[in-house]
């Protein structure tokens, strides 16, 4: 499996030193480009990424492999099933006081998304590179 970050790259990006960083973290960078390749149809699986012509888009993709490995680090969360079963809400009663906090991946409203183990942030730094192109390629 292709690891496209390394420790020194994650830790300069995200300016943190080697002793924060859990003993997991290969783990988690490795569970990180794993979904990453699922979002972008394994590009950089068939593709070289050192031999990519458009710079760019190599930058952008790690730095979505970066945002991927701080979001499962901060929030936990490593799997779909994981996502799933985070609280949407959580409610506090003081007195006859009771105070409700919901979160995005709750279920009821409009815009609501399903819960996902890949992080929005990577998402977004995927935008614009291609990477996420869904269509039929013109042949």
């Amino acid at each position: 499996m292709t690891q496209y970050v390394t420790k020194q790259e994650f830790m300069d990006a995200m300016h943190v030193a080697e002793p924060s960083l859990p003993a997991n973290f290969d783990q988690i960078t490795e569970l990180a480009s794993q979904y990453l390749d699922d979002q972008t149809r394994d590009f950089y699986q068939i593709n070289d990424i050192n031999a990519d012509p458009w710079p760019l888009r190599v930058s952008k993709f790690k730095r979505a492999v970066i945002r991927q490995i701080a979001y499962m680090l901060d929030s936990g969360i490593t799997s779909t099933e994981e996502a799933i079963r985070q609280p949407i809400s959580e409610t506090d009663t003081i007195g006859r006081t009771t105070v409700t906090k919901a979160w995005a991946n709750s279920q009821s409203g409009v815009n609501s998304r399903s819960p996902s183990v890949v992080s929005i942030d990577a998402l977004a730094a995927l935008s614009g590179t291609g990477l996420l192109y869904r269509g039929v390629p013109y042949v």
